[in-house]
């Protein structure tokens, strides 16, 4: 007669719970040879990366670039929490006086040929997070390959889309914040 043999779910049953768990994930490392969630979990290896900017509103109608981030050669970047924040007395989240977008590998003001707007980031109309509050976690990030640029531009239209004339004031004390906050790791195709 063979012995019975008997499994349990990660965490529970009388193998040690968390042990488990551990012993699963290493397991499913070494099995996949690499981090098997990057874009939820930073991997073994992975280093913080930041991208802050802060400058005066531009003239109306001229997009502006708030701040860059490029991925260094031979490693792969994850974008998870951002913040965009506008600083104006005559702004009113809403009426569309500012938007922002997020582009991989063009600069403001770039033809599309060069790059490409980040899909579900292309157009942002509403302040993400606050300076005083800190970024907000995006409901899916931005993974970045090797050596691609993310750019935060900004827009100020002259007629947003609520009506009217734009309110909003060129240049200081007038001003648009960007944060941006992820990791980067050595890439699996190195």
């Amino acid at each position: 007669m063979s012995p019975v043999r008997t499994l349990s779910r990660p965490g529970y049953g009388p193998a040690g719970g968390a042990v488990d768990t551990v012993k699963l994930a290493r397991d499913l490392m070494t099995k996949c040879g690499q981090w098997p969630f990057p874009w939820s979990y930073p991997p073994p290896g992975s280093r913080p990366i930041a991208m802050r900017g802060t400058i005066a509103l531009p003239a109306q109608d001229t997009p502006t670039q708030v701040c860059s981030f490029n991925v260094p050669v031979g490693n792969v970047g994850y974008i998870d929490s951002l913040m965009l924040s506008i600083r104006d007395q005559n702004y009113i989240e809403g009426l569309d006086y500012a938007e922002w977008s997020l582009t991989l590998n063009q600069p403001a003001g770039a033809a599309f040929a060069i790059g490409r707007p980040i899909d579900g980031y292309g157009s942002i109309t509403t302040q993400f997070g606050s300076i005083a509050s800190g970024p907000v976690k995006l409901p899916y990030g931005v993974l970045l390959g090797s050596n691609d640029t993310l750019y935060i531009n900004i827009n100020i239209p002259s007629a947003p889309v609520s009506g009217g004339g734009n309110p909003l004031g060129a240049g200081y004390p007038s001003t648009t914040t960007c944060w941006g906050f992820g990791w980067i790791w050595p890439s699996p195709t190195r």
